[in-house]
């Protein structure tokens, strides 16, 4: 086994630890989050993720973990949390899930639209340990026609009594285009009291030219002297000169991406007045935006992102740059926002830096310690470390977080019979329709495929 060990060696944390920072902040960086939730859960932990990308040395297949063994640091030692039991579509996206807990056991199942976008994950309750199950949630997305990813309805239901009842994560997503394919407008509407309760728009206005010259986001606020909601504007983005736009705009972040990307524009919010020059730089995959005018309240302040895309696993960095007079004296602060994923899509380093220029101090940092298999490549184990403070010294150390085991491995092209293991099974193997394992004391009425070795049959116990 080859083992991949991320060392922090090059980096700095200002004396005393971060928790004590000697520097100043004026400002608020807008990028704390890596632009991670895909592998961070509430705890703030890099969490099981089930989704087994291809591997540049797997060839043609996809190789996915049935088994994952999710454990937590305890004091002393490691306590298993979770087992999650998977199956797989043939793109090797999560079919079945089952985490079992105990005796608890959770069932998910997923279906996709034609795009391969989850459009049903309906979640079931064993509390026999997988003998029985009951329903318990069930969530449902339809996309946009056009914008095959983006989500315009999103139900979400818990299953009480004997039916299921709305839940509070209901929302609409409703997008109005024009003649020409163009959006105009993007109104976001929670479900409050059984309704549709809009409190979030976006209105866009074409030129002659056809290309939008003006984005206004406004958000429904409560007005404490009129005691009503009301539509306050949020931003507003005018004097648009484009590098390159489709029309297809849903937020307001969405103009530096690849389909729409400006060069100049004037931006104002409640804290900020600022004029926008936009520079791309392809080859590097990076662009950098730098806007000058008052920034959260700081009159003549220069405000610098440079946003750099370092790979094809979603690996990125993000840099926020502000400078400002400040009593005759130039003041700056940069915070740096990074985050590197393997080609499986788990995160081997997270965290947020700031400098002053004289006091550079690691605000945030979780790594992933990687371990993955010699013939395939794929990970088999994943231990995330997080910085904490020790409580006598108030020095900062990376202390054991949680710990991932992945064993069990199908390409999911293939299916079950190509499953990877260390050795070869002395005792049979029993594996549902599904290709999830299911022990042999476990075995009810029903079809199932027996390995044995090299040999593999489809058996019916009855």
């Amino acid at each position: 086994m080859k083992i991949f060990t991320l060392l922090m060696s090059g980096l700095c944390v200002a004396a005393g630890g971060a928790a004590q920072a000697s520097s100043v902040k004026h400002f608020t960086p807008t990028a704390m989050h890596h632009d991670s939730a895909k592998t961070v859960g509430k705890s703030g932990k890099q969490v099981k993720k089930s989704v087994m990308m291809r591997a540049e040395d797997a060839g043609e297949a996809i190789w996915c973990p049935v088994t994952q063994k999710i454990s937590s640091w305890e004091r002393n030692g490691w306590a298993l949390d979770q087992v999650y039991t998977t199956s797989y579509t043939s793109a090797g996206q999560p079919d079945v899930d089952l985490i079992t807990e105990g005796k608890s056991v959770i069932r998910e199942t997923n279906t996709y639209d034609v795009n391969g976008m989850l459009s049903k994950k309906l979640s079931e309750v064993s509390e026999n340990g997988g003998v029985d199950f009951v329903n318990s949630r069930l969530q449902e997305r339809i996309y946009d026609e056009v914008l095959t990813s983006v989500i315009v309805d999103h139900k979400d239901f818990l299953w009480i009594g004997s039916q299921w009842e709305v839940s509070g994560n209901n929302y609409i997503r409703k997008i109005t285009r024009d003649a020409d394919g163009n959006i105009t407008d993007v109104e976001i509407a929670p479900m409050f009291l059984g309704e549709y309760d809009p409190t979030q728009r976006l209105h866009i206005v074409y030129g002659a030219d056809g290309k939008a010259e003006t984005l206004t986001q406004s958000m429904l606020e409560y007005d404490y002297s009129s005691k009503e909601y009301v539509w306050a504007v949020s931003h507003t983005i005018s004097d648009i000169v484009w590098e390159r736009t489709n029309g297809q705009i849903v937020d307001i972040a969405d103009i530096y991406s690849a389909d729409n990307r400006i060069l100049s524009a004037k931006m104002v919010s409640k804290t900020d007045d600022v004029d926008i020059k936009a520079e791309y730089d392809d080859s590097q995959r990076s662009y950098a935006v730098t806007m000058t005018g008052t920034v959260q309240n700081y009159e003549g302040t220069t405000w610098v992102q440079e946003f750099t895309d370092i790979d094809d696993n979603g690996s990125h960095k993000f840099v926020e740059t502000f400078i400002m007079e400040e009593d005759g004296e130039q003041i700056m602060e940069r915070y740096t926002d990074m985050a590197i994923y393997d080609s499986y899509g788990y995160a081997t380093l997270m965290e947020t830096v700031f400098t002053d220029g004289e006091v550079e101090e690691v605000m945030a940092r979780e790594i992933g310690e990687i371990t993955y298999d010699e013939t395939y490549g794929y990970p088999l184990v994943l231990i995330t470390k997080g910085m904490e403070f020790d409580e006598d010294t108030d020095e900062p150390y990376m202390a054991n977080l949680m710990k991932i085991e992945f064993s069990d491995y199908v390409d999911a092209l293939a299916g079950i019979e190509d499953i990877a293991a260390d050795g070869i099974a002395s005792e049979p193997e029993y594996f549902n329709i599904q290709g999830v394992r299911v022990p042999q004391h476990s075995l009810t009425p029903g079809i199932y495929v027996r390995r044995a070795g090299s040999e593999t049959v489809k058996v019916v116990i009855r």
